[in-house]
């Protein structure tokens, strides 16, 4: 709290001053203490809705950060890897356990598709396992692989039934020995994808799931250019086919024109989402390049995360992943179409397609400081002191006393009794007899200023 509110009251010490003497300030009037109530509640909420407007730029800049950490990869694992008859893959793959491959297939099969870097289109930091033959384009970094053989005039690398092809590649160089991707640290990376996943589930959804004719639509509700709307899909609500006991056959995600949608999937341990290749939901709509699944870990009782394990299911999966704490599947045979970060990943029975995910049209203005939080606690506390000191000068107040007449019983406003003497004010000066009115209320009793007894 302190480092929150530090900046806002170095900057705003005068303010402060001000409605702290208006907070302790006696309330005589109700008028006072309204305006002054309403002025503190004020504050206190355009601090809040800084507060949100916080949040939304922080995701906006999370999706940023996912955008720029996935690089062109097709995958990224902080675990390990599999895949099986899978064909190929279109985009490279980077994983940080061990590759397992086990039957014949091609990566980074497509580089017209996501385009040739300086970065190695296959990298892998711990055991590359195959028994069949793989070929590669671009080229391929293994520098803790164990057992196997580089051939410079094949361009190939052997071990047992196992072959790694880099004839197609660029350069055609040994994978043994050559470097991994520039500015790579799997221990930064993960912390990194966790907190931009963190980040994204904390954001406010603001669009809205609904079926609606056998569809469960996803709406953006007026999204302008440039937004990033969140939903937040609860996979228990999730039954086969159905959602919240209402069926559907296809999944509609129209994405708007640079408009980012961040679905976060909660409670989908154990599930497959959208169904199998021959019983599932299709994906329509469009946009898909602007679209990223977030899906969150189970936790325990005390909210850490526990092993989670998610099926990505559908006739054909559109969009792009991060799961950095999930172990990833594909249903056997269904197609992905995206970019993954998971913690680890299993693949089989069809190809892994890449379609690059597109932050560029994302925008966000400058993250207010954190005195914003600070504007809506003193806020809060000039409201609460406002109200007690209210409150107290209420239960203590004393009645208020009629005028004195000289002895005489009260008359109307404005009567004067014969003989009577006419209605002085109780003011600090002398009456027109000479003589003292005597001490007004609050008025220090001192020399020269005496109270004295005034003849009825």
């Amino acid at each position: 709290m302190h480092l929150l509110i530090g900046p806002f009251i170095r900057n705003n010490t005068q303010s402060i001053w001000v409605y702290i003497q208006a907070g302790f300030r006696p309330f005589c009037c109700p008028m006072k203490f309204s305006r002054l109530l309403f002025r503190s509640l004020a504050i206190a909420a355009l601090g809040v809705l800084a507060a949100v407007g916080v949040r939304a730029q922080a995701g906006a800049q999370a999706v940023i950060g996912f955008d720029s950490m996935v690089r062109n990869y097709n995958l990224i694992t902080f675990g390990n890897a599999t895949f099986s008859q899978y064909g190929d893959t279109e985009g490279g793959l980077a994983i940080g356990g061990n590759l397992t491959l086990s039957t014949n297939g091609a990566i980074a099969n497509q580089p017209n598709k996501f385009g040739l870097t300086s970065d190695p289109t296959l990298y892998v930091a711990g055991q590359f396992i195959s028994n069949s033959y793989t070929d590669i384009k671009g080229y391929a970094s293994m520098p803790n692989a164990t057992g196997w053989t580089w051939n410079e005039n094949d361009k190939r690398l052997t071990k047992g039934g196992g072959t790694l092809s880099v004839s197609n590649g660029n350069p055609r160089t040994n994978p043994l020995t050559n470097s991994e991707p520039a500015n790579w640290n799997w221990t930064a990376m993960k912390a990194s994808a966790i907190a931009i996943s963190q980040t994204l589930a904390s954001m406010s959804p603001t669009g809205t799931i609904n079926v609606s004719g056998g569809n469960l639509v996803f709406s953006a509700n007026g999204a302008s250019a440039g937004d990033v709307v969140a939903f937040y899909l609860d996979a228990n609500l999730l039954s086969g086919m159905s959602y919240n006991g209402m069926s559907f056959s296809n999944v509609s995600v129209s994405i708007p024109t640079d408009v980012t949608y961040v679905i976060n999937v909660a409670n989908a341990n154990g599930q497959t989402l959208f169904g199998t290749k021959d019983n599932g939901a299709n994906i329509s709509g469009g946009g898909y390049e602007r679209l990223l699944w977030n899906i969150l870990p189970s936790t325990d009782g005390n909210g850490n995360p526990v092993q989670t394990s998610v099926t990505i299911g559908s006739r054909e999966f559109q969009g792009s992943i991060l799961a950095p704490l999930v172990d990833l599947s594909n249903s056997d045979r269904v197609v992905i179409n995206g970019q993954i970060i998971a913690g680890s990943y299993t693949h089989t029975g069809n190809e892994l397609h890449y379609k690059g995910f597109d932050a560029s049209g994302v925008t966000f203005s400058a993250v207010p400081e954190p005195s914003t939080y600070g504007l809506a606690a003193l806020g809060l506390c000039a409201a609460a002191i406002a109200w007690q000191r209210y409150r107290r000068r209420q239960g203590t107040r004393r009645p208020r006393r009629e005028p004195r007449l000289g002895g005489l019983q009260r008359r109307q406003p404005g009567h004067r009794a014969e003989g009577t003497r006419p209605r002085v004010p109780r003011r600090k000066h002398d009456r027109a007899d000479g003589r003292r009115l005597g001490r007004v209320r609050g008025e220090k009793l001192c020399r020269g200023n005496r109270p004295r007894i005034r003849p009825d």
